[in-house]
């Protein structure tokens, strides 16, 4: 079995480069692929830049999502996923009496969602019935962030090599100032937003958020990519690992919803400004109305721990796998 592999590089580090070329590995031995990512703004971008890489080629790429166009049947060979529907995939491998041949890379993109009490016991849940104490499926693990907190114990948990990397191709210079934007009306009206973002295109200005159609979350997208759009106004969902750089990032505020701001939420979203290729530097400013904000904004930028926990401990986790041998 070929070893799991955890890699935390910061953006513009190689991360996406580096699963990549394990996937087209596999699939040149009649492996299969199953490419996990949190979000879906971030699958629909992956699977066509995954269509166009094998466009030449006869192999099968599936985008899968509540609501997608795509189904699960046997003739993929890649199938670009979310944590949830990704799991249903290894369930009904597992549940198939027959043995299968096929060797998996089950790659898990944005892997800090690991840490996460949203997602994280789904994705741990699903990481154990991988593990070869527990299943006859053959897979190799590859996960990778630019935000991997407790990287040393995950990987002692998984059985896998490591390989981490704090150089940041692109300098980020880091600010904190007071706020000087005011708030974009919440135009829930198709018609009104629609005006508005013409009115907003020709001064190559726009906003995206989930509450816009998935036609004009696309479009957005596009124009933003190809540099039509100078400036962007946008929740944090765009910070997810979006290939969308920008020079300049502005964070209005150091809460997201009612929660303040971590490290780990600060890192994802400061990981947009300066990309190669783009610009020879990035910056972001971090926005704040008060010197409580100030001072929490300060502790922010200059901490270093992420101070996170597992979900559940590895113990327990070896202590199952002893009593499921047991029995």
């Amino acid at each position: 079995m070929t070893k799991n592999f955890l890699y935390s590089a910061p953006t513009g580090g190689g991360k996406t480069l580096v699963a990549d070329l394990l996937a087209i590995r596999n699939l040149e031995r009649n492996g299969r692929i199953i490419y996990l990512i949190p979000y879906i703004a971030l699958i629909k971008q992956k699977a066509r830049d995954l269509k166009k890489i094998f466009n030449d080629s006869n192999k099968v790429v599936v985008e899968l999502y509540f609501g997608s166009k795509d189904t699960l049947n046997n003739d993929y060979d890649l199938a670009v996923c979310t944590i949830e529907q990704g799991t249903k995939i290894i369930q009904s491998i597992l549940k198939k009496k027959s043995k299968n041949n096929r060797f998996y890379t089950i790659i898990i993109d944005e892997f800090h969602t690991f840490f996460t009490p949203e997602r994280g016991l789904l994705l741990e849940n699903m990481l154990i019935k991988t593990q070869p104490d527990v299943t006859n499926l053959s897979c190799q693990i590859i996960g990778m962030s630019a935000t991997f907190p407790n990287l040393n114990e995950v990987a002692k948990w998984l059985n896998a090599a490591t390989y981490q990397c704090s150089y940041r191709p692109i300098p980020l210079l880091e600010f904190i100032t007071a706020k000087i934007f005011s708030e974009i009306a919440n135009l829930n009206c198709v018609k009104e937003r629609k005006q508005m973002l013409g009115d907003l295109f020709c001064n190559g200005v726009a906003f995206h958020h989930s509450g816009m159609t998935n036609d004009e979350r696309i479009l957005i997208v596009d124009l933003y990519a190809d540099k039509t759009i100078k400036c962007l106004f946008c929740t944090t969902g765009l910070a997810a690992g979006m290939n969308l750089p920008a020079h300049r990032v502005f964070i209005n505020g150091i809460n997201l919803g009612k929660s303040q701001m971590n490290l780990l939420d600060y890192k994802q979203i400061s990981g947009r400004a300066g990309r190669v290729g783009y610009s020879d530097f990035g910056e972001i400013f971090v926005l704040v109305s008060t010197s409580n904000d100030f001072e929490r904004a300060t502790k922010l930028l200059t901490d270093t721990e992420y101070n996170l926990e597992l979900s559940s401990s590895y113990s327990q986790v070896n202590e199952r796998n002893a009593f499921d041998r047991r029995a």
